[in-house]
């Protein structure tokens, strides 16, 4: 993987939600991908755990996080915790149809 884009506004978003750039760097890149609105959802699910990390591991209070990256892959937009945001991300539109009034 290549370097990622930190912004102000995710430095400022990773603090607020007790995410460091090393658990965003994890959600990434082991988290359920959702191209919706021109940007990707990967949203950490609780089968996304690898395996190999033991139950009692600090990485499974990821489980419900999302980073939103832009469409190039390279910029982190901003992140949150919400289980049940899954649902509401994977309902959004695909794309903007480009509709004009």
């Amino acid at each position: 993987m290549f370097h990622l884009e930190y912004d102000d506004h995710i430095k400022i978003r990773a603090c607020q939600r007790n995410l460091s750039p090393d658990e965003i760097e994890f959600i990434i890149h082991h988290a359920t991908r959702v191209r919706r609105t021109g940007v990707i959802f990967c949203q950490m699910r609780r089968k996304d755990m690898p395996d190999d990390i033991p139950p009692n591991d600090p990485l499974h209070r990821l489980v419900g996080s999302t980073v939103i990256l832009d469409k190039t892959e390279r910029a982190v937009i901003t992140a949150y915790r919400d289980p049940h945001a899954f649902k509401r991300d994977r309902r959004k539109s695909k794309y903007n149809r480009g509709l004009t009034h």
